[in-house]
Parts: structure tokens; sequence; C-alpha cells
């Protein structure tokens, strides 16, 4: 009998001939038709899997690329929190987030990345080596490149209502000829906005004196921004790239402030204040970049950059009843500049790879604060940073068991002015040495994950900064230059089954920096937020898991993530000893409903617990979200949104504690947005712009 062997994605079918073909003496079925009776293969291969050091999540080929834009594909994510504009990974703040290996240089860019653009998404969170020492969590986002030349054009109109109509309007253009690329963005958005808001200041001495602050405020802002760059491939493969990124943002708050002074309940003082704030704000960012081969090596190249400006003027007019009204006037400026180079080399040892690296980083800001009230004396405070790290990393296979193993030194030198004098005490020096590592097993179907790494965490540059800023009468804020890095050493263990994941984490923190109201030392009624060290370590624990089991049936795509985060974390409070150690339970469920390749529904709930962060207590939030999108021919969709469709989440409200203060806050904005999204793409395609940039943490700081 002659066979013939027919392979179709990865399936195999063998069956006889009719005699005919068997007394042909060659391979051939030019006269004869073959008929399988009905061969039906199905499979679904998870869209999650872990590699090296986190979890990749693919995008291409599924029903999340046809959501938007990346902010709302990582909505979708497991272990990703994004909400009113926010993106954090449970457990670990607000990421590093890169987009083609470049480090994303503000939020707008996860607006103006298109959900079909994007290849995968990887979470990371238990950074190693490669990533500076104060990186708790990375996402790297990775595009897919668009074969073809010429020029394209991608326009989108967004037009909302929350309170007021909002609007923004984004046009990005690129031409591609040969190994160059070029491309460019513009946009521009205008916001008008209203809340309220309203604080208890509780003071224990020998009596209890209370400040009741209730507040109205009206603000509009606005922002132009631009990009323009270019990236070349050469023949070889060699590519280099830079571009220029600008933007400037004006905003202006009108508040009235109602104030009402208590001693043990009984009325000291009233007062209404009417206060008018203007900020601006605008950076300037130049980036370049090499990506290359040489011979066995691949080394990667980046260079940054920044110099920012902004100011804020307040200008507060105080009404007592029986007193001749007060005035508050103040004016405060800022600039900061940053230069950035990092260097990357890759290079096969074995049956392994061995990462080494380097990073300079050159920063400073330049604070000069000046007002006619009775405490806000005019200072000039100057820090310089100089920050060098150099790292190794090496990665291997020990049988299945996959080892990242890895070492980071960074040396730190800044300086401290205060008024053109330079403040000894201030100024500081650190060396770090920061070991990481990870280990990857697949037993079966699953995959178990654990890692360790060392952190620590710099103060932001505003944080430290020694100038009083006016909030309303009875609340000011100031930084404290005395504060040291906080130092944390952090565990993680991921799971996953298919379509289960499965994350815990347990840290321990030291000279943890956290918020503290103190009274104002020249004025009792005053009370002044700042930054301190905590003196007691935090433990902090996470148990996260999350669903995501693709289609249920043919057009509907949930995913779940739900969990508890929480602390083990002690304050000295009112003479005593206050447990600030209430979990927080939280869960996020998002849906797909795809009743057309060209027309989708998505819903989400969140929720979260009230819980106790540091020592702070929040109040809990919960909202639903509901969008509709229609690809109407392949140059025009239209977007339909709702957010917090119930208006939920307009309420929030938080504690502070500190030795015999007490200040609660609560704020009421409406979350409710109604939002309708154009956009029109004319022979789209995505730039190929590979730089990571550098110096992330220290933009972050600036």
């Amino acid at each position: 009998m002659r066979t013939f062997l027919i392979h179709f994605a990865a399936v195999c079918v063998l069956f006889p001939l009719p005699l005919q073909a068997q007394d042909n003496k060659s391979n051939s079925l030019a006269k004869d038709t073959v008929r399988l009776r009905e061969i039906i293969v199905k499979a679904s291969r998870p869209i999650t899997k872990f590699e090296d050091d986190g979890m990749v999540v693919k995008i291409s080929g599924t029903v999340l690329q046809k959501l938007g834009t990346a902010r709302d594909v990582l909505g979708f994510i497991p272990g990703v929190w994004a909400n009113d504009g926010v993106i954090e990974v449970i457990g670990k703040g607000r990421p590093v987030v890169y987009i083609n290996g470049r480090q994303m240089r503000n939020q707008n860019e996860l607006n103006q990345l298109k959900s079909s653009q994007i290849k995968d998404i990887k979470i990371i969170n238990n950074p190693g080596a490669r990533f500076k020492g104060n990186t708790r969590a990375v996402i790297e986002i990775s595009t897919m490149r668009v074969a073809g030349e010429g020029f394209s054009l991608d326009s989108k109109t967004t037009v909302g209502v929350v309170d007021y109509v909002q609007g923004r309007q984004q046009l990005d253009l690129n031409y591609r000829k040969g190994g160059i690329d070029i491309f460019s963005t513009l946009e521009y958005d205008n916001n008008h906005s209203k809340g309220k808001s309203h604080n208890i200041q509780n003071l224990w001495a020998q009596s209890l004196y209370s400040t009741d602050i209730n507040t109205e405020s009206h603000g509009r802002s606005e922002g132009f921004e631009g990009k323009l760059g270019f990236n070349y491939l050469t023949p070889s493969g060699h590519s280099f790239g830079a571009y220029y990124h600008g933007y400037v943002k004006p905003f202006h708050v009108n508040s009235i402030y109602v104030s009402d002074r208590r001693l043990d309940e009984a009325i000291l003082s009233s007062s209404m204040t009417h206060q008018h704030t203007g900020l601006r704000s605008s950076q300037h960012l130049a980036d370049g970049y090499y990506s290359g081969k040489w011979g066995s090596l691949t080394a990667d190249a980046a260079i940054s950059f920044i110099k920012k400006n902004g100011s804020e003027d307040q200008a507060a007019t105080e009404e007592t009843p029986g007193a001749i009204a007060g005035d508050v006037i103040t004016h405060e400026k800022n600039s900061s500049s940053l230069f950035a180079a990092k260097l990357n080399v890759t290079r096969p040892v074995r049956n392994g790879k061995v990462y080494i690296g380097t990073e300079y980083i050159s920063s400073s800001r330049h604070d000069n604060m000046s007002g006619s009230g009775d405490l806000m004396d005019a200072t000039s405070t100057k820090i310089r940073e100089y920050n060098i790290g150099f790292y190794g990393q090496y990665s291997c296979k020990i049988g299945k068991a996959g080892i990242l193993l890895g070492l980071r030194y960074e040396h730190t030198a800044s300086r401290y002015y205060e008024n053109s004098i330079k403040k000894t005490d201030q100024s500081r020096g650190y060396d770090e040495w920061l070991p990481s590592l990870h280990i990857s097993l697949p037993v079966g179907s699953s995959t178990f994950q654990a890692g360790y790494s060392r952190k620590y965490r710099q103060p932001l540059y505003s944080q430290l900064n020694a100038t009083v800023n006016y909030i309303n009468r009875y609340l000011y804020e100031s930084g404290n230059p005395y504060l040291r890095p906080s130092y944390s050493n952090e565990l993680n263990l991921n799971y996953s089954w298919r379509w289960l994941i499965v994350n815990a984490s347990w840290s321990k923190i030291t000279d943890q920096i956290i918020n503290y109201a103190s009274i104002h030392k020249d004025n009792p009624e005053i009370v002044v937020l700042n930054k301190i060290n905590s003196p007691h370590d935090l433990n902090s624990y996470q148990f996260l898991a999350s669903v995501m089991p693709g289609f249920i049936g043919k057009f509907f795509y949930p995913a779940l993530s739900a969990g508890i985060m929480g602390q083990d974390y002690k304050i000295a409070y009112r003479d005593n000893t206050r447990c600030l150690d209430k979990p927080m339970l939280l869960v996020n469920f998002k849906s797909i409903l795809q009743f057309s390749k060209s027309f989708i529904f998505t819903a989400g709930f969140q929720w979260r617990s009230n819980a106790d962060s540091d020592n702070i207590e929040m109040g809990e939030t919960w909202q639903i979200d509901l969008s509709a999108s229609k690809r109407i021919n392949r140059n025009w969709t239209i977007q339909v949104s709702a957010n917090d469709i119930l208006n939920t989440s307009r309420h929030s409200h938080y504690t502070i504690y500190s030795d015999r203060q007490e200040l609660f806050m609560e704020k009421i904005y409406n979350k409710r947005k109604f939002e309708v999204s154009v956009t029109y793409k004319f022979n789209t395609r995505k730039s190929r712009y590979k730089g990571d940039g550098a110096g992330e943490t220290a933009r972050q700081r600036l």
C-alpha cells in the first residue's frame, strides 16, 4: 500500500489512496480526489505565560486588540489596576512602562498607542538587576512591525461630558521609505471641572482643637503637546533614532473655603477665603538610541536630556467677621533638568546569557518661593544629584528550571543648597548593592515562579524641598530635606495553570516614607503636612488570583482578578499605639461581548474595600464602566463610553494619623464621564522607534 502524509496545524492524517493511484508510480494526486469525511481540530492556547522574570500576555490575534488603546487593554491584564487614568500594578504601585523598549514619557502615550498595534504585554512585579534599584514594577509593551511604505495618518477626536463639555484631538503622522521612518504626534486637550472637599483637622492637647473646612472649586486646564522623530534601519540590521517631545499645560483654579475653628465643640472663629491659583508647566525632551549586533554581542544604548519648568501663583483673600480682610499672595517657580545615558550588552555563554550594563544620571532641581503671608518666608533651594550604576545578570537552564541571577551596584551623591549655601547635613552619599534572583519551573501544564530582590526608594525632589506652600488658612504643606531612602526586601511567588494565575508577595520595609501632620512651630492653629521616615518597620503582603478563560461560547470574554492586600504596621497615636493592619479586599472584573468582528461591547466592575495603607485609613470605593465600539469600515471607527456610570466613586476619603493629630479629608468630584470618540485612519503604520530612554526613575522623581 502506498501512502501520503498530510501535515497541517500539527495534525497528521494517514490514509490509503484508491487502487488507481496505487498503480501510479509517481507521487501525484493530479487526477484523483480524496475527501476526508470529517476532521475537526479544536485547541485553545492560553494567552498568558511566564517568561524569565515576568508574565507575558498575548494581545495580537485576540479580542483584546479591538479594545481601542493601550490603556483600555491594560485594564484586562492580570494584576493591573486601571482607574481614572492611573495605571498601577496591584501591591507595587505605579510601574515604569516601556513601549518597544523605550521608557514611556507621560501617561498620554497609553492613549496614543492603539490596541491593534500591540503584540504582547509583559508584567514584571519583581524587577531584577537590569532595572534601577527603586523600580518596584515594570510593564513592557511590544508592538507589531507593520510592512509597507508611504505616508499614513491617524486622527482621533474625543468629546466628553463631566459637569462640562471636554475635548481632545490627536493627530499621528508617519512616513516610511526604505530604512527611514519619520513620525510625529500633535495633541490638544481641554478640560473643565468642579468639585467639593471637606477637611477636619483635630489636635488633642489639654483640650480638643478642631478645624472644619469646606471647599468648592472650579478648574480649567489646557494641554498642547507635540513630538517629532525618526528611525533608521541599516541594511546590516543596525538601527538608531532620535526624537523631540514638548508640551505646555496651563491650569487655573478658583476656590472658596469656609472654615470653622472649635475648642471642645465651641466655635472660636469662622472665616471665608476666596482663592485663585494659576499653574503652568512645560517640558522639553530630547531622546536618542542605538541598537545592533556585533558578532555574538547585542548592544543597546540610549541618551536623554530633559528640561522642565513650572510655576504656581496664588492669591487668597480671607474674610473674618469683625476683622479686616487679609490677603495672602504666594509665587513659586521651579526648574529641573536631567541628563542620562546607559548601555546594555548581551552575550550568549554556553547554555545561558550574560547581561551587563551601566547607567549614568546627572539631575538638578531649583525651587524659589516668595509670599506675603506672615509664615511665608522667601526661600530658595537647589538639589544636585549624580548617580552611576553597574549591573550584571546571568540567565541559564538547569534541567527544566530557568535561573536568572543578578547584582546591581549604585553610587549616589547629592548636594543640597538653601539660599545658595550648601547644607552639609542634607547633602549625602549612598552606595547600594542590590541582589536579585528569579527561578521558573514548569511542572506538567503548570508553571511555578519565585523571586527575591532588594530595593531602595529615594525621596522625590518635591519631598526634599524645604519651602512652605499655602493650601488654606489652617493647612500648609512642606517638604523635608532630612528624608532618607527607604529599603525593602521583597519575595514574590507566581503560579499559572492554563487560565488561572496566582500571585503572592511579601516585603519588609525600613525607613518607609510616610505622610505626617504636625503643628506649625510659630502658630498652633496651623497644621503642616510633610513627609518623615517612619520609626517602625512595615511588613506588607498580597495574594491575588486571576482568571482569563478566553471566550465562553462564541462571544463572551471575561477576565476576573480578586485578592487581598494588607500590612503589619504600628504608630504612636495619642499616648498609645495604634495598629494599622486592616486589609484591603479588591475585585476587578472586565468582560467583552463580541457581537461581530466589527462590533464589541465591554463592561467593567471595580471594588476596593476600606483599608489601611502606611499611616492612612482609606475609604471604600467602587464603580461600573461601559463602552461600545463599532468599526464602520477600514478607515472609520466610533466608540461610545460611560465611565463610573452610577457615579459611585465620586466620594473618596481618607484619614491621616500622626502622634496627636488627625486629619480627615473627603473629596467629592463627579467621576461619571460620557465620551464619544471618532477615529479616522489612512494607510496607518506603527513607528519603529526602539529606544528605551535613560534615567526613567529619575524622570519620575523630577
